[in-house]
């Protein structure tokens, strides 16, 4: 059987790149493809960075349990499939979700034996920074991005693990990451 990780930050913290680096290094693990309604980013491909569903999709398949948890978060709902997650894992896989701080703590609370890994900037205006870069957010959307942070940031109690990704120097991030996953497949 294999592991679940629960994955969580800040939207803009690096999260996204890390894991795929980690994908790229291993094949025993499955990232977990959450749906959303939100409207796909430029680049972003449907079931490969998200199942993009409408509002009416995502109703019915919260309607028949498909969803290991589901949460609205910016005005957009998410959800993680339950059916990949348990087949995977059967067959022994390590899988991660990549899923904001509500939904992680609903995992964890369904799911104990979930490593949780927090992965976190190295500052709030490094975050800033990055969220700007990216040019996908309003001044408004940008604000309550930071704003999300600080209450994620209260949650950190939650998370076994926390990474701390260091713009410019991913690939330390990425090694911590990777040592965290060798130390829990030994156990």
């Amino acid at each position: 059987m294999g592991k679940l990780y629960v994955v969580s930050g800040p939207s803009g913290g690096g999260k996204n790149t890390i894991v795929r680096s980690i994908l790229e290094r291993r094949a025993n693990v499955y990232f977990s493809v959450s749906a959303t309604t939100r409207v796909p980013r430029a680049g972003e491909v449907d079931g490969v960075d998200y199942r993009f569903v409408s509002a009416d999709e995502f109703e019915r398949m919260r309607a028949n349990g498909e969803f290991l948890e589901c949460s609205q978060h910016l005005d957009n709902w998410y959800g993680t499939p339950v059916r990949p997650i348990t087949d995977k894992l059967a067959a022994g896989y390590s899988v991660i979700l990549d899923i904001e701080t509500t939904g992680a703590g609903n995992v964890f609370r369904l799911m104990p034996e979930a490593v949780g890994i927090f992965v976190m900037p190295e500052s709030d205006a490094t975050l800033e920074r990055q969220l700007r870069s990216r040019g996908t957010e309003t001044e408004p959307q940008i604000y309550s991005r930071m704003r999300k942070n600080m209450q994620e940031l209260s949650l950190l109690g939650m998370y076994k693990y926390k990474v701390t990704n260091i713009f410019g120097n991913p690939d330390a991030a990425v090694a911590e990451f990777e040592n965290i996953l060798n130390r829990e497949e030994l156990q």
